[in-house]
């Protein structure tokens, strides 16, 4: 299948054994400058035309898949998605459950920030569909928050978690950054044990990066800049003080029995999974594919053509292995040997160096193997020397 016939992404999708669907919000109230994410702030007015060409979006790619479209799980992200009213986000759901064949199980996520913080609003959003929150606390610091800048306060960062507990969702997660220039250990170890007292039962933690091709606030290297060494430390912090109550089941995620994200596992595995809206990502059969980023062109281009402008990419066999060990390694579930064949010497040396263990027939990573996760599986996949010969090691 060329890059360009995009017509049978539909197609493969339909063929695919139960889909995720992302679905991207890229509005936001503040823009915060950390986000590499697709996001604009100030175009709260396209709201409504972006929810008409969404649905429009939806509805063509289902009538062009035959109406075979099955899934399993739903992820609302952003931007902010929960600068939708609980009732858009009713009329979205409805939607998708109208044209695709959603699975009565089927997990909702909706990404939320701190400002969703009354048991009411939470009961509405479950009312309408949604089964999993996750929300952006970052921190529950307020002089952290500043850094970052972020809008919400510690103490409304609490409430919101506090509420959506109360309100009964399904599953509710905390997303903690760390490394921030400022932050201390013991500032980083407060809020882990803040967040093991309100104990949502999911957890993802993410070292802070500084953002390429865009401008970063002078206060963060007045503060000392980015600490790689510091933030590695935090990660195994995290780690540590989360273990007993939670279990790690990727390098960024741990979650108490029965709570790991469905979608983002789905992802994990390379199962397929649909992307609607502007700057969404899709993955069917061998073809990733892109959205055009911009709102106000995702919308005149669905007004148009029925269908966003995308960029394609065909993973071809060398890109698809380099992502089976990438995504392998960062998981619990590990890296299949028979994935590596000719490296289970190099495994063997990690196992040594205390970077992984090897567990019947899958090689894991420890904490401090996480940490290297990327690198590791980029001298996994690196050619070997002309005279190096190829190792089978039982191990």
């Amino acid at each position: 299948m060329s890059v360009e016939d995009h017509d049978q992404v539909p197609a493969l999708a339909a063929r695919a054994n139960g889909l995720g669907v992302y679905i991207h919000i890229p509005f936001c109230e503040v823009r915060c400058w950390f986000c590499e994410f697709t996001c604009y702030a100030g175009l709260a007015s396209a709201i409504p035309r972006y929810l008409d060409a969404l649905a429009t979006e939806i509805a063509r790619t289902a009538e062009r898949a035959g109406g075979l479209l099955r899934v399993r799980s739903i992820y609302l992200g952003g931007g902010t998605p929960s600068m939708l009213d609980p009732e858009a986000i009713a009329a979205l759901l409805g939607l998708v459950r109208r044209a695709l064949c959603v699975a009565r199980a089927c997990e909702v996520t909706l990404e939320a920030h701190p400002g969703v913080r009354t048991e009411a609003q939470m009961a509405a959003y479950r009312a309408a569909g949604v089964t999993r929150l996750s929300v952006g606390v970052q921190t529950f610091d307020d002089r952290i928050l500043s850094i970052l800048g972020r809008t919400h306060t510690a103490a409304a960062g609490r409430r919101t978690l506090e509420a959506a507990l109360a309100a009964g969702f399904g599953s509710v997660s905390a997303d903690l950054i760390y490394g921030t220039p400022g932050q201390s250990a013991a500032t980083w170890r407060r809020d882990l044990r803040t967040l093991r007292a309100i104990d949502p039962p999911h957890v993802s933690t993410y070292a802070l990066k500084r953002p390429e091709g865009m401008g970063t606030p002078r206060r963060l290297d007045a503060l000392g800049g980015l600490d790689p060494d510091a933030a590695a430390a935090m990660y195994e912090d995290a780690d540590r003080m989360l273990a007993g109550a939670y279990a790690w089941y990727e390098v960024s995620n741990w979650a108490k029995p029965g709570h790991a994200c469905a979608y983002n596992r789905g992802t994990w595995r390379r199962n397929a999974y649909l992307g609607f809206g502007a700057g969404a990502h899709g993955f069917v059969g061998d073809v990733r594919y892109v959205n055009t980023g911009n709102p106000r062109r995702y919308i005149q281009t669905i007004a148009a053509t029925g269908t966003p402008s995308r960029q394609y990419e065909v993973v071809d066999a060398a890109a698809a292995h380099l992502e089976r060990v990438a995504l392998g390694l960062r998981t619990r579930a590990g890296l299949l040997l028979s994935e590596v064949p000719d490296r289970h010497a190099t495994l063997r040396q990690w196992a040594s160096m205390g970077l992984a263990q090897i567990h019947g027939s899958a090689a894991v990573l420890t904490v401090r193997g996480r940490l290297l996760a990327d690198k590791l599986a980029l001298e996994l996949v690196a050619p070997q020397p002309a005279d190096a010969p190829a190792v089978s090691v039982a191990i």
